[in-house]
């Protein structure tokens, strides 16, 4: 299971941009959606999120490519075998291979998907089939366009299994990020750019 936070690969990417490690082509315009509190185009957001997916794997396959040649392949077999997703609640086992199909039917106001809706898709899509890389996105989407863009960009590249919506007003908002310092010992904002977030949307 991998975690990936947007905010973090969105960093991540300027760090890389100073260090003349990629193509900074996008560099001026996530340098402005950060510093003024905007939501980065979703073109954008998605390409680097594919990246660093495809980082991430590359990774594990050749971490399970150096198992293979330490351990033998029943060896990890038998490693893969010892837990099984099929031990969790049923609802957890599904795949949205008919997202598209179902996306005219979402209806959306105030940024919150109709829980009836939802939960058709999750109804309609169970299958057995089990994803080899498993990934937790965190503060994506942040709003329809960007839910839209997934479907429109990544596509079959992943199957959605859950998409968990956190609302709260905005003065629990701005409380929350102005003490993200006391657990993360991070500065992260002040009340002025936290403001200026006020209109992102926290999804998982």
């Amino acid at each position: 299971m991998f975690k990936i936070v947007l905010r973090d690969c969105l960093r991540e990417y300027l760090k890389k941009c100073e260090k003349n490690e990629v193509n900074t082509k996008h560099q001026e315009i996530v340098e402005d959606c950060i510093n003024n509190g905007k939501i980065v185009p979703v073109d954008i957001t998605l390409e680097l999120m594919k990246i660093k997916m495809e980082s991430e794997i590359a990774k594990r396959k050749k971490q399970e490519h150096n198992e293979l040649n330490d351990q033998g392949e029943s060896g990890v077999e038998k490693k893969k075998d010892s837990f099984s997703f099929k031990k969790l609640d049923e609802n957890a086992n599904i795949k949205n291979i008919n997202i598209e199909e179902y996306n005219n039917k979402l209806k959306y106001v105030n940024n919150i998907y109709e829980n009836k809706e939802v939960l058709e898709i999750l109804k309609n899509n169970k299958c057995e089939q089990k994803a080899k890389y498993k990934f937790i996105i965190d503060g994506f989407p942040r709003n329809y366009d960007n839910f839209n863009g997934w479907i429109n960009i990544i596509g079959n590249y992943a199957y959605v299994h859950l998409c968990l919506f956190l609302y709260c007003d905005e003065e629990i908002m701005i409380e929350r990020c102005m003490n993200r310092g006391l657990t993360c010992g991070k500065n992260l904002m002040n009340p002025k750019q936290t403001k200026k977030k006020k209109n992102f949307v926290p999804f998982l």
